[in-house]
């Protein structure tokens, strides 16, 4: 299926509702048969469907914009039946209609009208609802009746309107390569001629055929037998998986800029604002101490909740009606806080960033499209802070504060630089300090403590997981964690949470009792299992081994374990130290034996968010060792060292239950568009580290929008600046950005004036 941001129409007017229309094709719209005969590459499908063909056309020359959409699939086996019966539009009812044409069923040479106009239903699923995000996008729903193995389905449709907010600008694109086959594929784009349009190529050296009048351009992109692109599990989420092409009318970033600083432009000051800073500004002599309290009073007093009903996508609400209604989204929080802080003398402004593509956004072409989350820039006399004011239950002072994770920001403002890194500077202390302690008893059992101190980032997301969670629920997932290791395990007591916002530390303390710690050997010898399994989590080993895309790492953690096994009697074990380097991480391991006790000390840090296909393999490898390093067997009956066991993978860490919202509330989710997107790779997440694995697919870029809503955390994907080897590769890897300038020259239309793009001398520049 094409999944692409729904662009925008030409011909009369079309009333925008919730109900579609029925109607022939456009007239404007050019027919392509589809190959129905030859063989099935059944080798190649997955679910059970065959794509025969993927017809898309755009038509932008009128005052409303159009999408039209043909596809023709055939159903290989049942699964298929099952699967690809069930015909979904989704769309915007705000500015937004659909228009069904035909769906058609070709049996053994036979046409079977399958458009039953009585069984089209519409449904409203708000699929981010738990996340409080509430969009109104709708879906226009078909079940078809009596559909067997080997039916070929012709369905086409047509989606009218485009978001206002845009103010008439087209942005729009289409995937050349998906997860699945394709035998066929069109895409065709009517453009006025005289208006600039920049197309942009990622990943794919497809280029149209074109043709011109007086009036339009007229583009077409074709191509065959398409392979579908193979999932490896872990990509990062600002690589790109499926070739696509973009389409954008705004031929600059400061072009952006301009255009979303309009958004932002409030002159009213509401009077509890204006209270609100009066207050500040009687308590605290210091304005750092007003800033912070300002920030403090967005994130936590003002909940996380977006209305993202059609401008509302894209446009913040009033500070008035947000502090009235005691709720917003990431652009209302982020155009109050502006607000309050020019009641208090501070300049701020509005600053776009992607979860997913972080300091990769500005290899797009210029589009609003290319962010979904808004924070804020603080001008302050002598630095600047970038502050995400939906973060709530931040710790540290303004300047103390963790950095956020997205490295580069497009500031909306009317002068300057559009784009500005977003500082991210190297851990200067362990971001997760742990302390086991094993206290051996006479009976073989030994009681466990182990105290967690989270600091900075760490320590904000586990706040929000203490207060997300139950404290009871978080135990039991604790308790569970640890009897993968030890089943007989038990609670010796409640958790203890000691929590200090002001220096942004926060740590638990958990005591257990585990009555079978130390194992019998064959000769009647004492022998314990001892593992950092915390560490382990950090190292994660994927199912795709042979890799053609990067691997995704967290780069931003230090973290120290100290293990102690205190015995009832002396125990001589030898000292040892072992050490893995790799370019993306480092660990040290070492235990020393004194007599009555054990330690082992361990240390981890990350250097690299993403490990590239040509060094995986040594990856793995320096995994393996570092995994044999973290998992010990001190054994007492043979006076051996701490051996290194068999590399084994640790259990799937907790989940938490019920994760963060607030804490980072925008995602990768549709806002422009009714589009959904398909749901990034699962992530990972223990109680004291987490590693993410995050897929970011061309239709959360094209759906994308600029206000954010969504479920993920900061603690997603943190990353930092890429090698220079890199990039350098990456400035070759996003395709060129190359702005078309409309010909002057006058051509009849006719379908031998088709000609290749790129030919010397016959076409604009794609």
């Amino acid at each position: 299926m094409l999944l692409l941001v729904a662009p925008t129409v030409s011909g009369a007017t079309v009333r925008v509702s919730g109900d579609p229309r029925f109607a022939p094709t456009p007239s404007w719209v050019v027919e392509f048969a589809a190959e129905t005969g030859g063989e099935v590459p059944a080798d190649r499908i997955s679910g059970g469907v065959y794509y025969l063909l993927r017809d898309s056309q755009e038509n932008a020359l009128g005052s409303e914009r159009q999408l039209y959409r043909h596809v023709v699939k055939v159903f290989v086996n049942e699964q298929g039946v099952q699967n690809g019966s069930q015909l979904e539009i989704p769309f915007d009812p705000d500015y937004e209609t659909v228009v069904i044409h035909q769906v058609q069923v070709e049996r053994q040479g036979q046409l079977l009208d399958k458009l039953d106009r009585g069984r089209v239903r519409v449904i409203q699923r708000e699929q981010a609802l738990e996340s409080e995000i509430y969009d109104g996008a709708k879906t226009v729903l078909l079940f078809l009746d009596d559909v067997r193995i080997g039916d070929v389905l012709d369905f086409r449709y047509t989606v009218v309107g485009d978001n206002p907010v845009y103010q008439g600008k087209f942005l729009s694109g289409f995937s050349v390569n998906t997860d699945v086959p394709l035998r066929q594929l069109r895409h065709r784009l009517l453009w006025p001629r005289g208006r600039p349009l920049t197309i942009h190529r990622h990943e794919t050296e497809l280029k149209p055929r074109w043709r011109r009048n007086e009036s339009f351009v007229e583009y077409r992109w074709e191509a065959s037998d398409l392979d579908a692109v193979l999932y490896e599990d872990g990509y990062p989420s600002w690589h790109w998986p499926f070739p696509w092409i973009q389409f954008t009318e705004f031929q600059s970033w400061e072009e952006v800029c301009q255009w979303g600083a309009e958004l932002y432009q409030t002159t009213e000051t509401p009077p509890e604002i204006r209270e609100l800073a009066d207050d500040l500004e009687s308590r605290h002599q210091e304005l750092s101490d007003r800033v912070l309290e300002a920030l403090r009073f967005v994130q936590n007093e003002i909940r996380y909740l977006g209305i993202e009903l059609g401008e509302g996508a894209i446009r913040p609400s009033s500070p008035a009606t947000v502090v009235q209604r005691r709720y917003g989204d990431c652009k209302d929080k982020t155009n109050l806080l502006i607000v309050l802080l020019r009641e208090l003398g501070v300049t701020a402004h509005p600053a776009l960033v992607s979860s997913s593509l972080r300091r990769h956004a500005d290899r797009c072409a210029p589009s609003p499209s290319a962010f979904n989350h808004v924070v804020t820039r603080i001008s302050l006399p002598d630095q600047v802070l970038w502050v995400d004011p939906t973060w709530s239950r931040q710790g540290g002072t303004l300047t103390g504060q963790a950095p956020l994770p997205y490295e580069k920001g497009l500031v909306l403002r009317h002068q300057g630089e559009p784009w500005e890194a977003i500082s991210r500077p190297p851990l200067r202390s362990p971001d997760t300090a742990i302390l086991k302690v094993f206290q051996l008893q006479r009976n073989r059992g030994a009681q466990m403590t182990v105290e967690t101190q989270y600091r900075g980032e760490e320590a904000d997301w586990m706040r929000g997981r203490l207060v997300h969670s139950s404290r009871e629920g978080l135990e039991q997932d604790y308790l569970n964690y640890y009897a993968h290791f030890y089943p007989d395990i038990e609670f010796d007591s409640p958790l203890v949470v000691h929590d200090d916002p002001v220096e942004n530390l926060l740590s638990v303390e958990e005591r257990y009792w585990i009555p079978s710690f130390l194992q019998q050997d064959r000769s009647g010898g004492n022998y314990a299992e001892l593992s950092s399994v915390e560490v382990q989590t950090l190292l994660p080993r994927p199912s795709t081994r042979r890799r053609t895309m990067p691997f995704v790492l967290d780069d931003r953690r230090w973290v120290v374990v100290d293990t102690i096994v205190n015995f009832q009697d002396p125990w001589k074990l030898e000292s040892y130290e072992g050490q893995v380097s790799n370019p993306a991480f480092l660990l040290r391991a070492k235990s020393e034996c004194h007599g009555k006790q054990l330690h082992i000390e361990t240390e981890f840090r990350s250097f690299s968010d993403h490990v590239l296909p040509e060094d995986f393999a040594q990856y793995l490898e320096d995994c393996d060792q570092a995994h044999d390093l973290l998992t010990w067997q001190p054994d007492e009956s043979r006076r051996r060292p701490p051996a290194i066991l068999a590399t084994r993978a640790p259990p799937s860490p907790p989940q938490a239950a019920s994760a963060p919202v607030t804490q980072a509330s925008e995602t990768p989710t549709t806002e422009a568009s009714p589009l959904v997107s398909p749901p990034n790779t699962p992530t990972t997440r223990d109680p004291r580290t987490r590693w993410m694995v995050a897929g970011f697919l061309v239709l959360a870029f094209l759906a994308g929008g600029v206000a954010g809503h969504g479920v993920a955390t900061h603690r997603h994907g943190r990353e930092r600046e890429i090698v220079r080897e890199l990039q350098q590769r990456q400035d070759t890897r996003f395709g060129a950005n190359e702005p078309i300038q409309q010909p002057l020259e006058v051509s009849p239309v006719s379908p031998s004036s088709l000609v290749n793009a790129g030919a010397e001398g016959s076409s604009p520049r794609d």
